[in-house]
């Protein structure tokens, strides 16, 4: 979305795709040493980040102008005055739960004596989004998991009723994804101190905030990472205070 409205590939152009419009994996970031006079390489691509990280999907689309609803040239400019060389969202249909995002652009437009064909090329994120709103937004059913699904808001948005009151929040790759998360805290009617106490044993983080300096009615740090390379690793999270609490975070999936 360039403008703030969606534009449908079928719906607004009439392009067919010429095949599955899949989209690429990411590559990977890796860091290999050589051992002269030993065999192989001394791999250290995740001795720092203690997961992989990767480059931007690439690729491209081909897709078919189908002809009798607009001329060539109507649909070639409505396409490259929308997309071309904007960051966009891309929500395939093929999968409902996801987004992606990125840099799209105008590769190539053709012609044979029947049909016009284009070539959008695309640059995006390595994570796909895998809900549709983050945890502090209204939930949507249509493209919710009936399997898998878990309706974020409810889970971390509680009210504490004293300043004794705390609550325990545990983060498993359910929740936040595949991707490292760095979530927002959102705060309203505090009284008195909030205090926050955050374990990732996967990153080997151990962090507290006794007591939790708000700005504005948020809290931010890069101390708090929510992280499930492991899919077996449990993030913890207890915050204890007075206070209505919402965590907002993203997830995102490979």
């Amino acid at each position: 979305m360039t403008d703030g409205e969606e534009r449908n590939t079928w719906d607004d152009w009439h392009l067919v795709p010429t095949s599955r419009p899949v989209v690429n994996p990411p590559s990977v970031k890796t860091k290999y040493v050589d051992i002269p006079g030993g065999n192989g390489s001394l791999d250290l691509t995740t001795v720092l980040t203690k997961q992989p990280l990767y480059g931007q999907r690439t690729g491209s689309w081909e897709f078919l102008v189908m002809n009798d609803y607009e001329p060539w040239d109507v649909i070639y400019r409505k396409i490259m005055d929308y997309i071309h060389g904007m960051r966009v969202q891309v929500f395939p249909e093929d999968e409902p739960g996801y987004y992606y995002e990125g840099r799209i652009s105008v590769n190539n437009w053709k012609s044979d004596v029947h049909n016009s064909y284009i070539t959008l090329d695309y640059t995006l994120d390595p994570y796909k989004k895998w809900a549709l709103t983050s945890s502090d937004e209204n939930w949507l059913w249509d493209p919710l998991d009936l399997e898998d699904g878990i309706i974020l808001p409810v889970a971390f948005n509680v009210v504490l009723d004293s300043e004794n009151d705390y609550q325990t929040f545990q983060f498993r790759y359910r929740e936040t994804g595949r991707q490292q998360v760095i979530p927002t805290f959102i705060f309203d009617n505090v009284i008195g101190d909030v205090s926050l106490t955050f374990r990732n044993p996967e990153l080997s983080i151990f962090s507290q905030f006794d007591p939790l300096e708000i700005v504005g009615n948020k809290f931010y740090s890069d101390e708090i990472i929510f992280s499930a390379a492991d899919t077996s690793n449990v993030c913890t999270l207890r915050i204890k205070g007075k206070c209505n609490i919402k965590i907002d975070f993203r997830g995102g999936n490979l």
